[in-house]
């Protein structure tokens, strides 16, 4: 179910984009139950204990994690040819989502 706060920015989201960040906003609130939703730097954002825990975000070519600049710099091998920057990695649209390296970086985010 999509946070009430991301609705804005999921309108702006073609159906297929929004589906890709539902799969994310989903499979974050599973891992980590007492997140609270909020839009932060202007995107999906949820917080843990008060303080920015991730953010995602949708755009035409890509969807956009972001974990922080520890969880990215530990995932960095994993990415492969994808697209990434001091805090966040570039998930592109034309390929399926990877589930199990989104999960890995959000067990490991609990862990900085």
């Amino acid at each position: 179910m999509t946070a009430p706060e991301f609705a804005e920015h999921y309108a702006a989201c073609s159906p297929e984009v929004v589906a890709r960040l539902q799969q994310i906003e989903d499979l974050v609130h599973s891992l980590v139950p007492d997140l609270v939703s909020k839009i932060a730097y202007g995107i999906p954002t949820v917080t843990l204990r008060g303080k920015n825990f991730v953010h995602w975000a949708g755009y035409e070519s890509h969807v956009g994690f972001y974990p922080g600049p520890a969880t990215i710099a530990e995932f960095v091998p994993r990415f492969g040819t994808r697209k990434h920057a001091k805090g966040s990695v570039q998930f592109p649209n034309d390929e399926p989502l990877p589930l199990d390296l989104i999960e890995a970086m959000v067990r490991h985010r609990l862990t900085v």
